[in-house]
């Protein structure tokens, strides 16, 4: 699909409201807007971990006392895949469920999107929701209960691993929107310290990159949102890892990733990001990991090729320098903060050893893939090359000096 196309349906996209709950114990206070949704028979997906949680079973005894009645569906992986969503939606209609309720983070959303998007728009495989506007018809009610700092609640895209080819499979619809986000710290707060600080990271990287869209100059509620997201993260993140246990700093950060969510409704996905998704294709390297240690160097390669005003601004909102500081110095700035910040939650092996060929290769599949948001040319491909080549030279590098 041409870029045009995305920018044409990005700008007469109009998402449906979304009710957004934000306080503790919210999980518990759905019950009355998925009654007057029409409810009757849920379908909850989460992970093996969530579903061990003590205040889990209490909700699900307080769904049951209010008349629901529920089913389940477990996932074991860490990313969700094409199978996952199959052997949901096997579970949705076999008991006849209406409603679907997620427990977790991004790969649970993720998951309930597309079991949601397949109960209504029947397809032989998945793969037939990739790109942009593909369904026809919302989804059924979707419920989310946010355990990370994902931008999963909020966005309008859904993503998942194809098992037969490996690939990362992206798609874009308005109809992806959750009728329900809740951020429920009771829940969130027992999701591990590092789990939260990687999608936190992630939802930053989402963040920036939708605040510098070209896309943001014409949809400026969008880059206020992306601005507010990386007010709550870039101020919180680390505050956040110094007092884990911190139920403010936790719901701060949550509210960070559902702000990029809501900016990348109508910016789509970063360069970046598909950069990452190319690169997670062939190797099947951690999402959040492998971007954590390539996005610092993607936004240096493109202050460098690409210097604009927009660079400066978000260092001097985000008060990481003077208002009266040169525009390129800002940008500087902007860049070495993001760089210090990622660098403290960098692991030595989430970028495998990658040939020079290889990242030429990946780099090419993600200018491909750019052009269907239309921001093929933000960085040339031998930029992008360049990019991967040097993140893993530095990871094996760092691993060999341990």
């Amino acid at each position: 699909m041409a870029g045009g196309r995305y920018i044409k349906y990005a700008r007469k996209n109009e998402t449906e409201p979304q009710s957004i709950y934000l306080e503790s114990g919210s999980a518990y206070k759905v019950v009355d807007e998925l009654k007057r949704l029409g409810t009757r028979r849920i379908l909850l997906i989460c992970d093996k971990y969530v579903r061990r949680y003590k205040n889990f079973e209490d909700l699900t005894a307080a769904y049951a006392e209010a008349g629901f009645r529920l089913f389940y569906y477990y996932r074991n992986g860490h990313t969700v895949s094409d199978l996952d969503i199959r052997e949901g939606l096997r579970v949705y209609n076999e008991f006849n469920c209406d409603t679907i309720v997620t427990a977790g983070g991004a790969e649970d959303i993720n998951c309930g999107k597309l079991v949601a998007a397949s109960a209504i728009n029947p397809v032989k495989h998945p793969t037939e929701f990739e790109g942009v506007d593909k369904l026809k018809h919302d989804i059924s009610v979707l419920c989310c209960i946010v355990t990370d700092n994902s931008e999963a609640c909020s966005s309008s895209i859904a993503e998942f691993r194809d098992t037969a080819s490996g690939r990362w499979v992206t798609c874009v619809s308005a109809f992806l929107v959750p009728q329900i986000a809740v951020i429920d710290t009771d829940f969130s707060i027992r999701t591990e310290p590092a789990i939260c600080e990687s999608t936190a990271l992630q939802s930053l990287a989402s963040a920036i990159e939708a605040y510098l869209s070209p896309m943001a100059g014409v949809t400026p509620q969008y880059k206020a949102d992306a601005l507010n997201s990386c007010i709550n993260i870039f101020d919180n993140v680390e505050k956040m890892s110094n007092n884990p246990s911190d139920t403010y700093l936790r719901r701060i950060c949550s509210v960070g990733g559902m702000y990029a969510g809501l900016a990348m409704r109508k910016t789509g996905l970063g360069e970046a990001h598909i950069l990452m998704h190319c690169l997670a294709s062939k190797y099947r390297t951690d999402h959040a990991a492998g971007l954590n240690r390539i996005f610092p160097r993607f936004l240096r390669a493109q202050i460098a090729t690409h210097p604009t005003g927009d660079y400066a601004s978000l260092a001097k909102e985000l008060h990481m320098c003077t208002l009266n500081l040169d525009d390129r110095d800002a940008a500087q700035v902007l860049a070495d903060r993001v760089d210090r910040l990622f660098s403290r939650y960098r692991d030595i092996a989430e970028i495998p050893v990658i040939t020079e060929a290889d990242a030429k290769k990946i780099a090419a599949e993600a200018d491909k893939e750019a052009s269907v948001f239309g921001i093929t040319g933000q960085l040339p491909q031998e930029e992008m090359a360049k990019i991967l080549y040097g993140a893993s030279l530095e990871a094996q590098s760092e691993m060999n000096r341990r």
